[in-house]
């Protein structure tokens, strides 16, 4: 009789996501829009909408004083800011 070929068990439970938890909104077309523009802008150190999304989020906190401090250094490294 043939013995089965092996199984690799697979692991229970969500799979680990890393050092930030992911947080999903839903937003509007023209936030989305807005998003976009911001993109184009060359002043703007982002490529792409999640860092787009970061800059603004954290531009925002920061000029109302809920933040202090620089722009995250994964914005930063992206266009040499």
């Amino acid at each position: 009789m043939k013995t089965s070929i092996p199984v690799k068990q697979k692991k229970r439970g969500r799979p680990k996501t890393g050092q930030m938890p992911f947080i999903g909104i839903r937003l509007s077309l023209p936030i989305q829009d807005a998003i976009r523009e911001v993109l184009t802008d060359p002043s703007i150190p982002c490529t792409n909408n999640s860092e787009a999304i970061r800059f603004i989020i954290h531009d925002w906190l920061r000029s109302h004083g809920y933040l202090t401090g620089e722009m995250p250094l994964s914005i930063k490294r992206k266009r040499g800011y």
